[in-house]
């Protein structure tokens, strides 16, 4: 991938572009859907498709108000929806906070970096170029800085857009818009990457932008083949504590016991603490 020397400033997609997640976005709420329905017992009765089913309605309430409609707003009506069907034992804010807290754990869990375009972008960048994460994406822009950290690269952007936190979005390409004006940049002086042809490539060049078309074929395959076969990923992840434990650990031999006895114990202790983890 080759930039152009009079580029200026680099704009680049998040998710299947400088991210790569191990399953399919839509598991996503799935992982979501269980953790919430350990936090909070009383949603035992509901299914974990029919929690996900939910919170699509809460999503889409209002939805004409909205571009991207601002995540707090979502968990509240879903928590109104939740109450109309069973009696939730929480506060509307607890509920929305831990909410909140799950998706950010749930994708920091299942994300890793695609060191490929980070490398690219740090080059860019030790040239004078300036990176701007620039998504479209239902978590608030704070959440981005968790992710970061996670990826080791906090340092590798000069700004971050998302379109939950500015009511704008790439698919509508007014967030480009936005940008442009905020910082006083000239559309020409930019180049988008990203994996998306609507929104990353032709929205991007109708509002003056260059841009480059990143499709990562072999990541696509794998994540929708994990979505056909419904792959449980929190069973992933348990192999691969297990395996970095026995591998690492100094008391390699005690360590899986240790970490399942503790794993059991927590399951163990959680209807007798409320539901807590």
């Amino acid at each position: 991938m080759k930039i152009n020397q009079a580029i200026k400033y680099i704009f680049v997609d998040y998710f299947d572009t400088t991210c790569f997640r191990h399953i399919h976005s839509s598991q996503i709420y799935l992982q979501w859907a269980k953790v919430m329905r350990a936090k909070f017992p009383e949603l035992g009765i509901i299914s974990n498709d029919k929690l996900v089913a939910l919170r699509h309605i809460a999503h889409h309430k209002n939805n004409k108000l909205y571009k991207e409609k601002p995540y707090l707003d979502t968990m509240s009506d879903l928590y109104d929806i939740l109450q109309e069907r069973i009696k939730l034992m929480v506060d509307r804010k607890i509920f929305v906070e831990s909410s909140l807290n799950i998706d950010v754990s749930v994708e920091i869990g299942c994300q890793y970096g695609n060191q490929k375009i980070i490398s690219m972008l740090r080059k860019e960048k030790a040239k004078g170029k300036q990176i701007f994460l620039v998504s479209d994406f239902y978590l608030p822009m704070e959440a981005y800085h968790d992710f970061l950290v996670n990826l080791q690269c906090e340092d590798l952007f000069d700004k971050v857009y998302v379109s939950e936190s500015f009511n704008k979005t790439k698919t509508h390409g007014d967030l480009y818009d936005y940008i442009l004006k905020e910082n006083s940049i000239k559309a020409d002086e930019v180049v988008m990457i990203g994996d998306s042809k609507h929104s990353d490539v032709r929205m991007a060049r109708e509002h003056g932008l260059y841009s480059i078309w990143y499709f990562p074929l072999r990541h696509k395959l794998w994540t929708n083949f994990s979505r056909l076969t419904k792959r449980d990923f929190s069973n992933y992840q348990l192999k691969k504590r297990f395996h970095e434990l026995f591998h690492h650990s100094t008391f390699a031999e005690y360590a899986i016991p240790l970490y399942y006895f503790s794993r059991k114990l927590n399951e163990e202790m959680k209807p007798n603490m409320g539901g807590a983890s």
